[in-house]
């Protein structure tokens, strides 16, 4: 079954696979009751991809970076609704790419 965006939203919200929450939105209550638990480990391999040492965020830290690289983003003219691609190779600079569009 190949659906369009507003149908597939409709078709899974009436099934009650999908809420009326976003993502986002669970992750910003996060934020706000355990800012300061962890959210993301680079994995053990990281020394493969990129320099440094593995780094720890918390939920805190992951939405200021994620915020940063929105207003990046607006800042090159970037809306809502425009598709951004990129490559990246440290693994935690994917996390905040996903958060910000």
């Amino acid at each position: 079954m190949i659906l369009k965006n507003n149908e597939k939203i409709k078709h899974y919200t009436a099934k009650g696979i999908w809420g009326e929450r976003c993502l986002h939105d669970y992750f910003e209550q996060h934020v706000k009751d355990r800012p300061k638990a962890t959210a993301l480990i680079d994995g053990p391999d990281r020394a493969r991809f990129c320099e440094g040492e593995a780094r720890r965020f918390d939920y805190q830290e992951l939405d200021r970076a994620i915020d940063r690289l929105a207003h990046f983003f607006a800042s090159l003219g970037l809306g809502r609704e425009d598709v951004l691609v990129s490559q990246l190779p440290n693994p935690h600079q994917g996390r905040d790419n996903h958060g910000a569009y």
